[in-house]
C-alpha cells in the first residue's frame, strides 16, 4: 500500500482525525512467498495508539509516524527515501521534534 504522490494528501497513508482516540491496529495474516508487503507514506494518530504486529516498513521507501503511544510485537524498519515525492520529504529536515 503506498500513500499518493502527489495532490494535497501527498506522503499520507493513514490520517485519524485528532478528536479520534480509538486505537489503530495494524496486523498482517499473510504468507511472505514474495516478500512484497509494506506500507509506504506517514501514519497520523495523534491522540491515538498505533499497535504494529508485523514490520510493513521494511519494504517501504519511507515510513513516518506520528501517535500518542506505540506498541511493537516486533521490530519496525523506518527509511528516508522520499525521491518518489516531488516535494521531498513531507517533514522538512531539520524540524521535527520528538516530544515524549
Amino acid at each position: 500500500m503506498i500513500a499518493p504522490t502527489t495532490g494535497p494528501y501527498e506522503g499520507i497513508l493513514f490520517w485519524q482525525d485528532p478528536l479520534n482516540t480509538q486505537n489503530a491496529v495494524f496486523g498482517a495474516n499473510v504468507s511472505l512467498n514474495n516478500g512484497n508487503i509494506y506500507h509506504e507514506g506517514a501514519y497520523y494518530f495523534p491522540k491515538a495508539t498505533a499497535n504494529f504486529d508485523f514490520d510493513f516498513g521494511y519494504g517501504a521507501n519511507y515510513t513516518l509516524l506520528v501517535a500518542k503511544d506505540i506498541a511493537w510485537f516486533w521490530s519496525f524498519s523506518f527509511k528516508n527515501n522520499y525521491a518518489t515525492l516531488p516535494n521531498g520529504s513531507p517533514v522538512a529536515q531539520g524540524t521535527a521534534v520528538l516530544i515524549q
